[in-house]
């Protein structure tokens, strides 16, 4: 099967992780465990920080062109990390105006950008350089994302739910905040297949997203509860689980 094949089937794939994520709202109720919380977001931040580095930013410094190879690497982290910060202080100023839901929403939606994109360039890596393992590296980094889409939707929905939004606009929120990862994940392969001398750069740049929604949204939700122990075993086990995946 062509790397086009995989690269579709893996868009969908990750939307419908996170509808089947958000449809456990029904079959869960209000106000779920401290140690329910630590393992859910332990475990996404653990995918997600893992996914960054193996899956995003070494590949950039293996495809870099520059005799400096942490160039793009380094400006891509930086400015992945401060749009995500600009996008935190817009939708801070919002919450003025705003419902509390409308601007989770907005929120988990944004931040769900660079996940679609990094599998998008995760793709359009494997098709301009035609190796298995980066088709390989496509594959665990979808396999993760995908993964961790579950918990994140689910917590999302649950979020919503417990400030009493109904539960089946709690799903519809908490599904359609996925919606734009198969749309950025298009754009990211074509755009880099298309201009491939930006790829280090775009690479290191969905990275560096991604490692700051890990420490600025998901690390201290580990902390928020008297099961943070659980919780930093469950970031372990994400962390592993990606390195596996990275190295079959």
């Amino acid at each position: 099967m062509s790397i086009y094949f995989y690269s579709y089937a893996s868009f969908i794939a990750i939307f419908l992780a996170t509808i089947f994520g958000s449809g456990m709202v029904f079959f869960l109720h209000k106000n779920i465990s401290g140690k329910t919380s630590s393992i859910i977001f332990g475990f996404t931040s653990g995918v997600m920080l893992s996914a960054s580095i193996f899956g995003l930013i070494i590949p950039s410094m293996e495809v870099s062109l520059y005799s400096f190879k942490g160039l793009p690497v380094l400006t891509g982290i930086i400015l992945g990390s401060l749009f995500l910060f600009l996008i935190d202080l817009i939708l801070s100023n919002k919450a003025k105006k705003d419902n509390a839901h409308i601007k989770l929403f907005i929120a988990v939606t944004v931040h769900n950008i660079p996940e679609g994109f990094a599998i998008g360039l995760s793709y359009s890596l494997a098709l301009i350089y035609n190796e298995p393992a980066y088709l390989a590296s496509a594959l665990s980094l979808t396999l993760g994302i995908g993964l961790q889409n579950i918990p994140e939707s689910l917590a999302t929905s649950l979020t919503l739910y417990e400030r009493n939004i109904p539960k089946f606009r709690s799903f519809l929120y908490g599904s359609l905040s996925g919606i734009v990862e198969p749309i950025f994940a298009l754009v990211g392969f074509y755009l880099s297949t298309k201009i491939s001398f930006l790829l280090p750069w775009l690479l290191a740049f969905a990275g560096g997203s991604m490692i700051y929604i890990t420490i600025d949204e998901l690390v201290p939700s580990i902390k928020k509860n008297d099961q943070s122990a659980l919780g930093v075993w469950s970031f372990i086990l994400g962390f592993c689980l990606m390195i596996i995946l990275e190295t079959i």
